[in-house]
Formats: structure tokens, sequence, C-alpha cells
């Protein structure tokens, strides 16, 4: 098999895969989703967003677009500094409980990728 084959096909597994996936969403919590986000913009608040590893990437990337769009978000990793000090003075399974409660007030939201 060509080498321009071979990437097609692999492209169209992915495809394919990415495809059976979308279809997958349950589109009514989605909308619940994004409704809940517009709230909590329309009453001024702030959304917290977060993710550990490979999904702390995934957090700043949907801060980013959120922001382009007029959206109040904030990426709770974002602070190396912050999470390190406080991970080594205490500990990291407190790091994102410590930053909220420092930062949040009644109204915020939180979105959590895992």
């Amino acid at each position: 098999m060509s080498s321009s084959k071979l990437e097609s096909s692999t492209t169209m597994e992915h495809l394919s895969k990415y495809s059976r996936l979308i279809d997958s969403i349950p589109w009514d919590m989605l909308i619940t989703l994004a409704e809940t986000i517009r709230s909590i913009n329309a009453r001024g608040n702030m959304l917290y967003v977060m993710g550990n590893g490979g999904s702390s990437a995934n957090a700043a990337h949907l801060v980013l677009h959120l922001r382009d769009r007029g959206i109040r978000a904030t990426d709770l990793a974002a602070d190396a500094p912050c999470i390190t000090a406080f991970a080594n003075d205490h500990s990291f399974s407190q790091v994102f409980q410590r930053l909220l409660s420092s930062q949040a007030v009644d109204g915020d939201g939180l979105f959590a990728i895992s």
C-alpha cells in the first residue's frame, strides 16, 4: 500500500471514530451546559475551568475560546508557581479546593475536565 493510501486510510479511520463519538453525545446535556454557562455569564459571575494532566491543556484551551466570546472564565491551573507552592506546603489533592475557596463567590460555576 502506498504511503498516501495508508495516510488516507488512517485519516478515514480517525474520522469514522470521531463521527461515532460525536453521534453519541447527548445533545440535551450540551444544551443544558450552554444555558448554564450563559446564565453564569449573564449574572456577571466567573466560570472556573480545571483539568489535571492533559485535561489541564484542554481546560486552558476552553478558557481561551470562552473569553473570545466574552465569557468571564479562568483556568485554575494557570498559576503554576501558586499550585506547586501550595502542593509543596500542604497537599496537591487540595490545590483546586484551596484556589476556589479563596476566589469563588456564590453564583460562580466550575467546569472540570477529566
